[in-house]
C-alpha cells in the first residue's frame, strides 16, 4: 500500500476520533442547552403572568373607583331628598338613587369577578416564580456538574484538531481534496477495507467493505503495489485500502 494511502488511513482514524469527541461534547452540552431554553421559556411566562396580574389590578382599581363614585352620587341624591321642594322633584331623586344603585350593584359584581381573577392570577404567578427559580437552580447545578467534563473534552478536541492538521500537511493536496469529497458524503465510512475471501486457493473474491459489492482482482493488485493513486469503489465511491 502506498505511503499516501497509509498516511490517509492514519488521518482518517484521527478525524473519526475528532468527530466522536465533538459529538460527545455536543451531547454533553445538549442537556445544558435544553435547560437554558426552559429557563428562558419560564421567565417569559413569568413576565407574561406578571403583566396580566398588573393589568388585572389596574382594572380592579378602576372598577372600585367607579363603584365609590357611584356611591358618592347616591349619597348626594339622598342629601338632596331632604331639600326637595316638590313631590315630582322628590320622585325624580328617588329614581336617580334607584338606577344609580342598580349600576353600582353591577359594577360591584364586576369588582368581585376581577378580585376572583386576580386571586387566580396571583396563584399562577407564584407557581411560575417557583418553577423559574427551580429551573435556574437546576441549570446552575448542571453547569457546575458538566463544567469539568466539557473543559476536558474541549482540550481533547483541540489536540485532535492539531493532530489532524499535522497529518493533513503530509498528504498531497490532490489526495486530500479527493478524500474530503468522499468524507463529506460518507463521513466515518469514507475509507473502507477490501474484503478478501478464498485467498490462497486460487479462487479469491474481493469486495468493498462498505457496500459489499464485488471488486476486480486488479483493484487488489494495485492496492498491494506502491501507487499513489487513490482507488475508490465504483459502486459507493468510498476510498479503498488493505488491512494489515
Amino acid at each position: 500500500m502506498s505511503q499516501t494511502l497509509e498516511k490517509l488511513c492514519e488521518l482518517h482514524k484521527h478525524r473519526v476520533i475528532l468527530h466522536r469527541l465533538k459529538e460527545k461534547a455536543r451531547t454533553t452540552t445538549v442537556a445544558i442547552t435544553a435547560k437554558k431554553k426552559l429557563v428562558v421559556r419560564l421567565k417569559a411566562e413569568l413576565d407574561r403572568l406578571a403583566g396580566t396580574r398588573k393589568s388585572g389590578q389596574a382594572a380592579l382599581d378602576r372598577k372600585e373607583l367607579e363603584a365609590r363614585s357611584l356611591q358618592e352620587k347616591i349619597n348626594k341624591f339622598r342629601q338632596q331628598l331632604n331639600e326637595a321642594k316638590t313631590n315630582k322633584e322628590y320622585q325624580a331623586l328617588q329614581n336617580e338613587i334607584k338606577f344609580t344603585g342598580i349600576e353600582k350593584a353591577r359594577i360591584e359584581d364586576q369588582v368581585l369577578a376581577e378580585m376572583d381573577k386576580i386571586e387566580k392570577q396571583a396563584g399562577d404567578l407564584d407557581r411560575a416564580k417557583a418553577a423559574a427559580a427551580q429551573a435556574e437552580q437546576e441549570l446552575a447545578s448542571l453547569e457546575a456538574e458538566k463544567a469539568a467534563e466539557v473543559e476536558a473534552l474541549q482540550g481533547d478536541i483541540r489536540k485532535a484538531e492539531r493532530d489532524c492538521a499535522d497529518l493533513a500537511r503530509e498528504i498531497p493536496s490532490e489526495a486530500m481534496q479527493q478524500y474530503d469529497r468522499v468524507a463529506s458524503r460518507h463521513e466515518e465510512d469514507a475509507l473502507c477495507p477490501v474484503l478478501v475471501e478464498g485467498e490462497g486457493n486460487g479462487d479469491a473474491a474481493y469486495s468493498c467493505g462498505g457496500c459489499y459489492m464485488r471488486l476486480t482482482e486488479n483493484v487488489y493488485v494495485k492496492l498491494r503495489g506502491n501507487h499513489d493513486e487513490l482507488l475508490t469503489c465504483p459502486t459507493c465511491t468510498r476510498i479503498l485500502f488493505l488491512e494489515p
